[in-house]
């Protein structure tokens, strides 16, 4: 299984815990989770590889995704991510 860690330019901030795991293409929190874990999935990866909010995202469901993976490994905020665009990573898979 596969997390996600905020990076050190996480708006945020950096931290040593997983916010959120990865299974069969969706992102759960993980109990690491500074808003605490979930048994729903807040984010679904789609084939374009960006990552958008599902129906039970707490800030409610987005056609537009609030992420894509831009190198291997890196998860970047998309224009049209509530908080602004990021031109640094977000989050790293590891």
């Amino acid at each position: 299984m596969n997390y996600l860690f905020r990076t050190v330019t996480h708006p945020a901030g950096w931290g040593g815990f997983a916010d959120y795991e990865i299974r069969d293409g969706k992102l759960y929190r993980a109990a690491t989770h500074p808003d605490g874990g979930s048994g729903l999935p807040d984010y679904e990866i789609r084939n374009d590889e960006k990552v958008y909010r599902t129906v039970n995202h707490h800030k409610g469901c987005s056609g537009f995704p609030d992420y894509e993976f831009r190198q291997a490994g890196k998860l970047y905020r998309t224009l049209s991510h509530p908080d602004g665009w990021g031109g640094l990573p977000d989050y790293e898979i590891r």
